[in-house]
């Protein structure tokens, strides 16, 4: 098994959030830096909601258009 095949390690929310943020470069209160971590599970779960495996061979819409309606 590679590097790239090994299945994530679970860690907390706290070193996720302290890691993103490291990331990211951004530097905060611990006070800001507790409410990032009370809400990200939900800001997570919100983005894995996003994914849709039916829709991962298809083109990404480059253009959002407003007027779009469903003619279904």
């Amino acid at each position: 098994m590679t590097l790239s095949q090994t299945p994530a390690q679970p860690t907390d929310v706290e070193t996720t959030v302290k890691a993103l943020l490291d990331a990211a470069h951004l530097r905060m209160s611990d006070e800001e830096f507790q409410l990032f971590v009370r809400i990200y599970p939900a800001m997570r779960a919100g983005a894995d909601q996003m994914y849709i495996p039916e829709t991962r061979y298809e083109d990404p819409a480059l253009i959002f258009d407003a007027e779009w309606t469903d003619a279904t």
